[in-house]
């Protein structure tokens, strides 16, 4: 749960090889002026340009999604994303995943599979 709402995303659960350091919250670990890393162009790149494709949230839900994760999330009733993690305390259900930049809004709703929800952070 402190995960998720710290917006911290597990290798091969939240992002793979294929995933953009910004688009899943990697680049607060990054020094960008320390040397080489692979895929350096790509994001030197989105970074000239202001944005990654897309980038990681924290939604709230109001209840729990049925099945298991990844759920689409919804807005305008096309999907614009996908929650990667779910876990629930508190009270509260909480999921990690990445939205399209357009739609990564603070206090955004939308839908995560089956739950009415919120977007709670954007990292």
């Amino acid at each position: 749960f402190f995960r998720i709402r710290s917006g911290w995303p597990l290798p091969r659960l939240d992002y793979d090889e294929e995933s953009m350091i910004l688009s899943v919250g990697l680049s607060r670990g990054v020094a960008f002026d320390k040397g080489c890393y692979p895929g350096q162009e790509v994001v030197e790149r989105a970074t000239a340009i202001g944005a990654s494709p897309k980038k990681l949230v924290t939604i709230r839900c109001d209840s729990a999604p049925s099945g298991e994760p990844p759920y689409p999330i919804v807005i305008d009733g096309r999907e614009r994303g996908a929650v990667s993690s779910m876990a629930q305390a508190d009270g509260m259900t909480l999921g990690l995943g990445q939205l399209k930049t357009k739609w990564a809004i603070k206090n955004q709703i939308c839908a995560a599979g089956s739950a009415s929800a919120q977007v709670l952070s954007v990292w």
